[in-house]
């Protein structure tokens, strides 16, 4: 079945730079990147919550022809425990792997806050791959989205990916993004 598959894949497929390693199925499974025309990098599609034991490579095509670790060529060791996006840097001479820490200001917002489509409100991050914003207020009832990079190609609502508005009463509330599952949660502030 899976030579099958590898025989039947798209053109955007062999191509497409995927991330495989200790924490994705134990090296069986691929998970994706998606690639940024402006800067010539690919980065995987969600973060991963990675371990000092985890080691990983991206390659092309669900393929070990074309793969990438560190400079060496061999497996790329996580430096330290955290939430990690992993990114391959294919602007020069040579393609280079690296990971960059989640981190709220990495890219996802909320917008909508008391009928505002214009301003995104940055999150705050913690520690276990959550984005968070405390205390926000709002003067009437209103809608807002998650989103990623001020844009609307990866939006989360009710519901996950692309999911309707969610809606907010007036006051002050806190709200969280599970940045790994895509899970929104509206809170009483004061919780």
């Amino acid at each position: 079945d899976s030579i099958d598959a590898l025989l039947h894949m798209s053109e955007d497929d062999k191509n497409a730079m995927t991330v495989i390693g200790t924490f994705t199925n134990s090296w069986n499974d691929d998970a994706p990147m998606a690639y940024d025309v402006t800067t010539k990098k690919w980065k995987s599609s969600l973060p991963f919550q990675l371990t000092t034991a985890d080691k990983f490579k991206v390659r092309q095509g669900k393929s070990w022809d074309v793969s990438y670790g560190n400079s060496e060529g061999q497996d790329f060791e996580v430096p330290a425990d955290g939430w990690y996006y992993v990114l391959l840097d294919t602007s020069g001479d040579t393609p280079v792997v690296s990971l960059a820490e989640v981190t709220c200001d990495y890219g996802w917002t909320i917008i909508g806050l008391n009928n505002d489509w214009e301003n995104d409100v940055e999150f705050e991050a913690d520690k276990e791959g959550l984005c968070l914003v405390k205390e926000v207020t709002v003067s009437a009832a209103t809608a807002f989205k998650v989103r990623f990079n001020h844009g609307w190609d990866v939006n989360f609502g009710v519901g996950g990916a692309g999911g309707d508005n969610v809606a907010l009463a007036a006051g002050t509330s806190k709200i969280s993004f599970n940045t790994i599952n895509g899970e929104i949660t509206v809170l009483p502030a004061n919780n």
